[in-house]
């Protein structure tokens, strides 16, 4: 999806909200399942849309890329029950993922 500015704007915003329903799912099964279901769950659910056509529109500028960054962090402390605002860093080292930027 490219805008009237051949930007990523709204494939961004589109992929943005796509990702926000399965946050959502995590959100609501946290407390049932253990992390490596909600794991699994993300990799099913989540990944597919930061995997996508990476190559291409990875290379939107990083304000633009902001809102997948931080619902990516949000997922990543939901699968690992952290706290709202744990640092992120040693989650995604823990849990083995690759941050958005370096896919």
């Amino acid at each position: 999806m490219l805008d009237n500015r051949l930007n990523w704007n709204a494939h961004i915003k589109y992929t943005s909200k796509n990702i926000i329903k399965s946050t959502s799912l995590l959100k609501m099964i946290k407390c049932t399942f253990p992390s490596i279901v909600l794991k699994s769950l993300y990799h099913s659910l989540v990944y597919p849309y930061y995997s996508y056509c990476n190559i291409i529109w990875g290379g939107a500028t990083k304000t633009a890329q902001l809102p997948l960054v931080l619902l990516q962090k949000k997922c990543v402390r939901i699968i690992c029950k952290a706290r709202y605002l744990a640092k992120t860093g040693p989650l995604f080292e823990q849990l083995k993922l690759y941050k958005c930027n370096n896919l």
